[in-house]
């Protein structure tokens, strides 16, 4: 059977979120082609690539800002790695893109990295710890698992293919092997431990939020874009002793020459005074 204990899919199905049938996920697909090609593209380029795209504390201080979210298209760990990786990506990315649409997926992915990256540019700060390099997609696709383990906290997966956990566990050993490095305070685990919790904390902060940023920030974008409506600068009424002055002008004219008299202009315009000035008279 593999890695992943299919029976959880018939005890607590997904919620589709209104997607259409057949639907064939597009951000997870995407995601995981540019992690690939990110790896092959490295392979090819003997490292340059990397080198440019791999956050280095010192780089992103000096200006190289693009670091902080170009990182996990770096493989860490070969192709050994980056097979699992994307295998966890497919498997849960899969269903939070169905919870939460593709836009919302890769928004929260990329702020994921953002955010551990961020961490691991903070602790890079200190004296005492060294400028660590971050690669790896390993922290953005934590944010990932977290979010569908506290959706589904009982889903169970087969460990390494033999050993049944809930996604739960596996979230809570993944957590703790990162809080154990921080507390032991090694200096060259310190960075990446710290950069994995805060892409944790972010998809618990999604989560627990209901976080959609992609949403928010169309409905931003429509309500900054959307024409705001000129302003009309409307006369004041005139008093009613002009109204009355007219209407005693067309009344006249009326008495003179009947009401035949009046042109169809007159006409109107005596219904029109009629009617206000009996309002102005109610008030």
């Amino acid at each position: 059977m593999g890695l992943m204990d299919r029976d959880y899919y018939r005890n607590e199905p997904v919620v589709r979120s209104g997607l259409p049938a057949g639907y064939t996920y597009p951000a997870t697909v995407a995601l995981i082609v540019i992690h690939v090609a990110g790896f092959v593209l490295t392979v090819l380029q003997g490292g340059g690539l990397a080198e440019l795209l791999v956050l280095l504390p010192a780089e992103v201080r000096a200006g190289q800002l693009w670091r902080l979210i170009t990182y996990p298209v770096v493989p860490a760990g070969g192709a050994w790695a980056l097979l699992w990786n994307m295998l966890f990506l497919w498997w849960f990315g899969r269903e939070v893109e169905s919870l939460y649409g593709s836009a919302n997926l890769v928004a929260t992915y990329v702020t994921a990295a953002l955010v551990a990256g961020l961490a691991a540019l903070l602790v890079s700060l200190s004296p005492a710890v060294p400028d660590v390099p971050l690669a790896g997609a390993s922290t953005a696709i934590l944010s990932v698992l977290v979010i569908y383990a506290m959706w589904y906290p009982r889903h169970r997966i087969y460990f390494f293919g033999l050993f049944p956990i809930e996604i739960r566990w596996l979230v809570a050993i993944y957590v703790g092997i990162d809080l154990l490095n921080v507390a032991a305070a090694r200096e060259a685990l310190l960075p990446v431990a710290l950069a994995r919790l805060a892409a944790a904390g972010w998809g618990a902060l999604v989560k627990a939020q209901d976080l959609r940023l992609a949403d928010w920030a169309r409905s931003l974008w429509r309500g900054m874009s959307r024409p705001r409506p000129r302003l009309r600068v409307v006369p004041p009424p005139p008093p009613a002793e002009e109204l009355e002055e007219e209407l005693d002008r067309l009344l006249a004219k009326v008495q003179e020459k009947g009401i035949d008299g009046l042109t169809s202009a007159e006409r109107h315009r005596l219904e029109q005074l009629s009617r206000e000035l009996k309002q102005r008279r109610a008030l």
